[in-house]
C-alpha cells in the first residue's frame, strides 16, 4: 500500500507519458533506506506496462558488487539477442564483457557505448523504461554503463534510478546531479498512522502513536516494528520495546527476527545472503555441503524476509540481506563462502575462496589474481582491483604481494578511484626491495597525481624517482622525466619543462619500448615549441610523427599522439592535422580507446576554428567537452570550453555566459595549479571585449596574458594569438608606446618561429602602427595566402581598410572593407561584422546594401542550417541525425535562433525565415 505518495506517483506517471510521447529522459530517485523507493518503482513498472511501455529491471545486490558486469548481464538479458545490430567493435566489447564471447582488449567505455546503442535499438520498436533499484550496489562496471546511458537518454528510452540517501547516494548525486531528481521524503505522522492501520488493524491508537513516533516516517521501520510486536503489545497489554530508531535499532530488530528462525533456516539464509547470483540450485548445493536443507528457507519466506519463485530467490529488502550477513559470526561466514567455492567455478569460485581464507595461501591468491585479470580484460577495473588487492593480502611471498598490489593500484586508477590507487601503489612501493617493482609503482603514483591535478606532488614524485632509476632503468627514468615535463607545462613552468624533457632525451635507450620513445620525442619537441624554438624542418617533428603512428591508443603513451598532432597544428599544417586527427579518432574508437579521444577532438576543433569551419568546430568542441568530462580529463574538457567560448566571443553570442564560463575555467585552473589554462581563458575574454569595442577591459585581460607568458617562460606565438589583439587594443586606446613595445616582442617571437601563422599577424600589426603601412598589409595578406585563416584575414582587411580611410583613400578603403565585411559575414562573426559595417558606411558605402547584407548574417551558418531543418517540421532528434550533431546542440542553436528572430515557437519559424530572405 502506498500512502501519501501522490506527488511522487505524479512524477513517475509524467516520466511514463514522456517516454510514450518520444521525450525520454532520466529520473534519479533518492531517499533513505526503507522509505518506499522499491514500492514506487513497482508502481512505475505497473503504470508503464499499462501504457504499453516495455520495462527492463535490475536491482543492485551488495554481495555482487565485486562481480564485473553481473548487473548489466541481468539488465540486458531480454534484449541481448539484438546485439548483432551493433557495429562489430561494440558488439564484441559487449559480448566480451558479459562473458558471451572470447575476451577482446579495449577501453571499458566501449561497453558503455554498446549498452546505450543496444537499448536505443530496442526502444525504436516500442517505448522502453529501464529501472535500476539500489544503484550503488551494482558492480562498478555495470553502474558506469547505466550512468553513461542515463546521461544520454532521449526519444522512446527513459531511465529511472533509485539510490539510498546515504554516503553512496551522495556520491551518485554528485556524479549525475544534472539529471532530474525526485527526493522521496519521510511520511507525515498522520500518513504513518494510516499505514500502520492498514498493516496492523488490531493495533490500538496509543500503541500506533508510539510506533509512528519511533519510526519517524520510515515505512519499512513502521512495518518492521509493527510485525515485531506480539498480540499483547499490539493491544497495549504489554510494554513496548521502545524508544526505537529506524537505523541501528531496525538492524537489531532484524537480528531478533532472524534469531527466531530455525537453525537450518538461518544457515540457508546466510548462504543466500553470501551468494552473488541468487540461483536456488547453487544455494541448495552449498546448503547440502554444510549439512543444511535449502527447503527450510520457506520459513524465511513466511515472515517476508525472502521471496522465492522460478528457481530464484530475492530478499524483501537489501537491509534484510545486510542484517543476515553482517550480524552472522565471522567464522560462520567463512564456512559459507568455502561451501559456495566448492560448488562454483571460475571468477565466482575465486571470490568465495578469497572470502573464506583465514591465512596467506598462494593457491587462493593465484586464483584471485586470475579472476582480477579476467575482470580487467572485460573492462571491469573496479572488481579487478578488489580481486588483485585480496590476492596480494593472501600472498605469502613479499615480491608477489608487491606485484599484485601494483596491479591492483593500476586497476584502481583505470577505474577512476585515484585515492585508492595512490594507497595501493604506495603500499606496493613500500613493501618490496625489488627495484623494478618499486620504480614502476612510483611511476604510476606520479601519473595518478598528474591525472588528479596534484601537480606539485606529481612533479616531486616523478623527478625524485627518475633520479633513482637513472642507473638501472634509464628508459623508465626517461618516461618519468618526460611526464614531469608535461606536469611542468600544465603548471606553466615552461623553463623547467624544457630542462626535464631534454634530460629525458639523453636517457632514452635505442632499445626502449616504442611507446616510451614516442612519448619522449613528442614531449621534447613540445617543450621546445613552448619556448619559441619551433622549426618546421626540425627532424624531431618527423620522429614524433613516425613513432606515434605505431602507438597503441590504449597504452599510457597514447597521449603522445595528441602531442605530435599539436606540433603540426602549431606549424600551420591545418589540413593535415585535421585529416590525421579524424583518422586517429576513428582508430581509437575502433580499438575501444575512448579515453584517447577527447584531446584528439580538441586538436580537431582547433583546426576547424582556424580553417574557418566554425559550425564543425562548435560540434567537435561540444563533443570534446562531453567526452572529456566522461573520461575525467579536466584539461581536455577545459580546453574544449575555451574553444566554445572563443566561438561565442567571435560570433557575439551569449557574452555573459562566455564571461561566466571563462571565470569558472580560470578558478578551476588556479585551484588545481594548472596555470597554463589561465592565458587561454584571459585571451578569450580579451578577444570578446575587443570585438564588442570595450577597449579598457580588453586591455586588462590581454595584459594579464602578457604577464602570464612572462612568468611561465612561454614564447610560442601561435598557440594563444593574444599579441595582435593587445596591440590593436592599445592603438584603439591611443597608447602608441605600449603598442610599439608589444610589437617588438611579437616580432622577435615571429622571427624565431619562422612560420606564416606567426608572420602574418605581425605584419598586420606593423601596418597598423607604421607610417608606410601598405607594404606591411600587403605582405600580411600574401603571407595569409600561404596559410589561410579566414578570421585573421578578415581582421587584416578591416585594419587595412581603417588605415586607408584615415588617410583619405576612401575608394580604396571601401573595396578593402567590403572584402572584410564579406569575410566576417561568411563566418557569422557578428561583432566584427558590425565594426566592418560602421567603417564601410563611414567611408561612403551604401547603407541599404550594408543593411541588407547584415540582415542575411543575423543567423550564423549553423543556426541557419538548424532553422531551415526544423522549419520543415522535423523533430529535434530527426534534425540532429540529419545534421550529424547531438539533440542538445540542435536545442542550443534553436534557442539562439528564437532569440535573434524574436519568436517563441516552431510555428513562427518558417515565416521568420521568409522575412529574412525577403529582405524585410
Amino acid at each position: 500500500m502506498l500512502v501519501d505518495r501522490e506527488r511522487e506517483l505524479a512524477q513517475l506517471s509524467a516520466l511514463v507519458e514522456d517516454v510514450v510521447n518520444g521525450r525520454g529522459r532520466a529520473l534519479f530517485m533518492r531517499g533513505e533506506a526503507g522509505i518506499g523507493k522499491s514500492a514506487l518503482l513497482e508502481a512505475s513498472r505497473s503504470a508503464a506496462r499499462e501504457r504499453g511501455v516495455r520495462v527492463l529491471w535490475v536491482a543492485g545486490v551488495e554481495s555482487e558488487t565485486e562481480l564485473a558486469f553481473s548487473a548489466l548481464y541481468d539488465l540486458l538479458s531480454p534484449v541481448i539477442s539484438r546485439r548483432s545490430v551493433l557495429p562489430a567493435p561494440q558488439s564484441a566489447a559487449l559480448a566480451s564483457a558479459l562473458a558471451l564471447a572470447p575476451v577482446v582488449p579495449g577501453d571499458r567505455l566501449a561497453v558503455c557505448v554498446a549498452t546505450l546503442r543496444l537499448l536505443e535499438h530496442a526502444a525504436a520498436d516500442e517505448p522502453l523504461l529501464v529501472i535500476v533499484d539500489d544503484l550503488p550496489w551494482l558492480d562498478s562496471a555495470s553502474r558506469e554503463c547505466v550512468m553513461f546511458t542515463a546521461r544520454r537518454v532521449q526519444g522512446q528510452l527513459a531511465v529511472l534510478l533509485a539510490v539510498r540517501d546515504d554516503d553512496h547516494g551522495g556520491d551518485m548525486a554528485a556524479l549525475i546531479g544534472h539529471l532530474g531528481v525526485m527526493v522521496v521524503p519521510r511520511l507525515e505522522h498522520a500518513a504513518g498512522l494510516q499505514l500502520l492501520k492498514h498493516a496492523a488493524p488490531d493495533m490500538v491508537t496509543a500503541v500506533a502513536e508510539e510506533i509512528a513516533e519511533a519510526a519517524d516516517g520510515n515505512p519499512l521501520a513502521l512495518r518492521g516494528l509493527a510485525d515485531a510486536l506480539d498480540p499483547a503489545q499490539r493491544s497495549g497489554r504489554a510494554e513496548l520495546p521502545i524508544p526505537l530508531a529506524p537505523d541501528r535499532q531496525l538492524s537489531d530488530l532484524y537480528q531478533a527476527r532472524i534469531a527466531a528462525l530455525p537453525r537450518d533456516t538461518r544457515l540457508a539464509l546466510l548462504v543466500a545472503a553470501a551468494y552473488q547470483v541468487d540461483d536456488l540450485r547453487i544455494i541448495g548445493s552449498a546448503c547440502t555441503a554444510l549439512g543444511a536443507d535449502v527447503h527450510t528457507l520457506a520459513a524465511a519466506e513466511e515472515v517476508n524476509f525472502v521471496r522465492i519463485w522460478a528457481g530464484r530467490l530475492s530478499f524483501a529488502h537489501p537491509l534484510v540481506r545486510g542484517a543476515v550477513y553482517h550480524r552472522s559470526p565471522a567464522r560462520q561466514r567463512r564456512s559459507v563462502h568455502a561451501a559456495l567455492a566448492g560448488v562454483l567455478q571460475g571468477e565466482e569460485r575465486a571470490w568465495h575462496l578469497g572470502a573464506s581464507a583465514l591465512a596467506p595461501d598462494e593457491d587462493v591468491a593465484r586464483e584471485l589474481q586470475a579472476a582480477g585479470e579476467a575482470a580487467m580484460s572485460r573492462r571491469g577495473p573496479g572488481p579487478a582491483s578488489a580481486a588483485l588487492e585480496r590476492a596480494a593480502r593472501l600472498s605469502p611471498d613479499a615480491k608477489q604481494c608487491a606485484g599484485r598490489l601494483l596491479a591492483a593500484g593500476e586497476a584502481a586508477l583505470a577505474a577512476g578511484v585515484p585515492d585508492r590507487a595512490l594507497a595501493l601503489l604506495g603500499q606496493a612501493a613500500e613493501s618490496t626491495t625489488d627495484g623494478a617493482i618499486r620504480a614502476v609503482a612510483q611511476h604510476r603514483m606520479g601519473q595518478t597525481l598528474l591525472a588528479c591535478g596534484q601537480l606539485p606532488a606529481a612533479i616531486d614524485v616523478l623527478t625524485r624517482e627518475a633520479e633513482l632509476a637513472k642507473t638501472n632503468h634509464p628508459s623508465l627514468a626517461a618516461a618519468m622525466m618526460s611526464e614531469a615535463a608535461q606536469a611542468c607545462n600544465v603548471a606553466a613552468d615552461c623553463r623547467r619543462a624544457r630542462r626535464l624533457a631534454e634530460e629525458a632525451a639523453t636517457l632514452i635507450e635505442p632499445t626502449a619500448p616504442l611507446e616510451v620513445r614516442a612519448q619522449v620525442a613528442a614531449m621534447l619537441r613540445t617543450v621546445r615549441a613552448f619556448r619559441g624554438a619551433l622549426d618546421r624542418t626540425d627532424p624531431l617533428l618527423a620522429d614524433a610523427d613516425r613513432l606515434t603512428q605505431s602507438v597503441d591508443p590504449l597504452s599510457p603513451a597514447g597521449q603522445s599522439i595528441s602531442l605530435a598532432l599539436n606540433l603540426r597544428l602549431w606549424t600551420g599544417d591545418f589540413e593535415r592535422v585535421r585529416d590525421d586527427a579524424l583518422a586517429t579518432c576513428a582508430r581509437a574508437q575502433e580499438a575501444g580507446a575512448l579515453a584517447a579521444v577527447p584531446m584528439l577532438l580538441v586538436t580537431l576543433a582547433e583546426c576547424q576554428y582556424r580553417l574557418g569551419d566554425w559550425p564543425a568546430a562548435e560540434r567537435t568542441a561540444a563533443e570534446a567537452l562531453v567526452t572529456g568530462q566522461e573520461t575525467e580529463q579536466p584539461t581536455a574538457a577545459g580546453h574544449a570550453q575555451v574553444i566554445m567560448a572563443r566561438l561565442a566571443a567571435t560570433r557575439g553570442e551569449d557574452e555573459q555566459g562566455c564571461r561566466a564560463t571563462m571565470a569558472a575555467t580560470m578558478a578551476m585552473a588556479e585551484a588545481a595549479g594548472a596555470r597554463s589554462g589561465l592565458p587561454f581563458a584571459s585571451a578569450t575574454l580579451g578577444l570578446l571585449e575587443l570585438g564588442l569595442g570595450r577597449i579598457v577591459p580588453a586591455i586588462e585581460h590581454l595584459e594579464r596574458v602578457a604577464q602570464l607568458y612572462e612568468d611561465s617562460g612561454m614564447e610560442e606565438p601561435t598557440l594563444i594569438p593574444w599579441e595582435a589583439d593587445l596591440i590593436e587594443a592599445y592603438l584603439r586606446a591611443g597608447d602608441i608606446d605600449d603598442a610599439e613595445a608589444t610589437l617588438a616582442v611579437m616580432g622577435r617571437r615571429a622571427a624565431a618561429a619562422g612560420i606564416p601563422t606567426a608572420r602574418a599577424p605581425h605584419r598586420r600589426c606593423r601596418g597598423m602602427i607604421e607610417r608606410d603601412f601598405d607594404e606591411h598589409f600587403r605582405a600580411a595578406l600574401q603571407t595569409d595566402d600561404q596559410r589561410p585563416m579566414p578570421f585573421e584575414r578578415a581582421r587584416t582587411l578591416l585594419a587595412y581598410g581603417r588605415r586607408l580611410h584615415r588617410t583619405k583613400r576612401r575608394a580604396e578603403a571601401r573595396a578593402v572593407l567590403h572584402d572584410a565585411f564579406s569575410g566576417f559575414r561568411t563566418l557569422g562573426a557578428a561583432p566584427w561584422l558590425a565594426q566592418a559595417e560602421a567603417e564601410l558606411l563611414a567611408a561612403g558605402g551604401r547603407r541599404s546594401s550594408a543593411k541588407q547584407e547584415i540582415s542575411s548574417a543575423t543567423l550564423t551558418p549553423q543556426e541557419r542550417h538548424v532553422a531551415e531543418t526544423i522549419a520543415r517540421g522535423v523533430s529535434n532528434r530527426q534534425a540532429s541525425a540529419e545534421l550529424f550533431s547531438s539533440p542538445k546542440t540542435v536545442e542550443f542553436h534553436l534557442m539562439h535562433v528564437y532569440r535573434k528572430l524574436g519568436i517563441s515557437s516552431r510555428a513562427q519559424l518558417a515565416e521568420a525565415l521568409r522575412r529574412i530572405d525577403g529582405g524585410c
